[in-house]
């Protein structure tokens, strides 16, 4: 089986999960790809040789991660987070709300980066 930057035998997958523009799709990849009966996998452009279990291996981890996004997604309270935020650095500086509200949490080292208390 030859599956160019879907599964790297011996890694964990490549940043941003091999560079997929749809998470979705690419959860589906590993299905497809176990649909097959397979031993050896061309996985790299180079040398890198696997089999049937990295794939395994490959699926288990990224729904371990998708998992776990998606659970601390769901327990988050978005408007929480943008609100002890705003009280910082005010409403107007959208970008590093945006900032803050993908980190889940309030994050001094992203509120430090050029931005003083916000005053009203």
């Amino acid at each position: 089986m030859m599956a160019i930057d879907c599964v790297t035998s011996g890694y964990a997958p490549f940043q941003g999960s091999d560079i997929t523009e749809n998470f979705g799709e690419y959860l589906k990849t590993f299905d497809q790809l176990l649909a097959y009966d397979f031993d050896t996998l061309v996985g790299r452009c180079l040398t890198n040789i696997g089999s049937k279990k990295d794939v395994e291996i490959t699926e288990e981890f990224t729904y371990d991660v998708y998992n776990t996004i998606k659970r601390t997604h769901d327990n988050l309270d978005q408007r929480a987070v943008d609100q002890q935020a705003a009280k910082y650095i005010g409403w107007d500086n959208e970008f590093v709300l945006f900032k803050v509200g993908t980190s889940g949490r309030l994050r001094w080292d992203v509120l430090r980066q050029g931005c003083r208390p916000f005053s009203a």
